[in-house]
């Protein structure tokens, strides 16, 4: 998919390849987790890594979905994250289904390179924040 011609501060939904074949089927990116707290949770660009770390960090393989946040409306808000578990900051959560007509680009990332330890991608979304 192209990039958005409009500027934008994007937000970022992570998924692993089988969610996103799903996601191309059904025309809608929400995953169990999602459909159990009631709302789609995203990241922000500062997120992502501490995101990746704690929820994919095993696979081999994700997508990374860009989404430009004015396409969303009243229907995004920044909340504390949930769950709770210490990350600053507020996270980006969507209460409507994530379209696949929402979808700005995708990028199929593997897994490679170092991975940072977890106590230095939690202070850069402290300082971040």
């Amino acid at each position: 998919m192209a990039p958005s011609s409009s500027p934008c501060s994007p937000v970022y939904k992570i998924l692993t390849p089988q969610e996103w074949d799903e996601a191309q089927q059904s025309r809608s990116l929400k995953t169990p987790l999602d459909e159990a707290d009631g709302f789609v949770h995203l990241s922000g660009a500062t997120q992502l890594a501490g995101t990746l770390q704690r929820y994919f960090g095993d696979a081999a393989r994700v997508v990374l979905v860009e989404i430009c946040p004015d396409s969303l409306s009243a229907d995004l808000h920044w909340e504390a994250p949930v769950p709770a578990g210490g990350r600053p900051g507020l996270f980006p959560h969507l209460y409507r289904d994530l379209r696949l007509d929402d979808v700005v680009q995708t990028w199929v990332v593997e897994r490679g390179g170092f991975r940072l330890p977890l106590d230095v991608v939690d202070q850069a979304e402290r300082d971040a924040a």
